[in-house]
C-alpha cells in the first residue's frame, strides 16, 4: 500500500469513526471542547504512526485503543494540575500572617493560579473561558501554557 492508499483509508476511517469517537470521548470526559481536542490529537497521532496504524491486524481498534490511551493522558495531566493547584492554594492559606505572607506572595503568580484553577478545579471549558475572557481558544490555550510553566519554574527549588 502507497502512502497515497494509506491516507485515503485514514480518510475513510475518519469520516466512518470521527463522529462516534467525538461521542464518546465527550461523554467520559465531559467537556465537549476538550473531546474535540482528544479525537483531532487521536487523528494526529495516528497520521504520525500510519504504518502501524495500516498494517494492523485490526485498525479500527488500533485507533480507539489510541484514543483511550489519549484520554488517560489527559486525565493523568488533569489530576497533576488539580493536585498542584490545590496544594499552592493551602499553601496561600495556610501562610496567611504577616511573616509569611510577603515572601509567598511572590512564589506564585496569582494570575496563572487564577487561569489554571478555572480549568482544572471548576472545569470551565476553554470554549467558554476563552469567551469570558474575549480571545481566541488558541490564545487561551498559549496563556495556559505559559501559566503552567511560570507555576512550574516558580514552585520549583532555587
Amino acid at each position: 500500500m502507497n502512502q497515497e492508499e494509506k491516507i485515503k483509508f485514514l480518510e475513510q476511517v475518519y469520516r466512518s469513526e470521527a463522529k462516534n469517537m467525538l461521542h464518546y470521548t465527550r461523554s467520559a470526559m465531559g467537556n465537549y471542547s476538550q473531546a474535540e481536542d482528544i479525537v483531532q490529537t487521536t487523528f494526529k497521532i495516528t497520521m504520525e504512526k500510519i504504518d502501524d496504524f495500516v498494517y494492523s491486524p485490526n485498525p479500527i481498534g488500533w485507533i480507539k485503543t489510541t484514543l483511550k490511551n489519549e484520554m488517560k493522558n489527559r486525565r493523568r495531566e488533569q489530576e497533576k494540575w488539580q493536585k498542584i493547584i490545590i496544594d499552592i492554594e493551602i499553601d496561600t492559606i495556610a501562610y496567611q500572617d504577616e511573616y509569611f505572607s510577603e515572601t509567598f506572595s511572590h512564589s506564585v503568580d496569582p494570575e496563572a493560579l487564577d487561569l489554571l484553577s478555572k480549568i482544572y478545579i471548576e472545569g470551565i471549558p476553554y470554549l467558554e473561558l476563552a469567551n469570558q475572557m474575549g480571545i481566541s481558544v488558541s490564545a487561551l490555550k498559549m496563556r495556559v501554557y505559559r501559566a503552567k510553566e511560570k507555576i512550574k519554574r516558580q514552585s520549583s527549588p532555587q
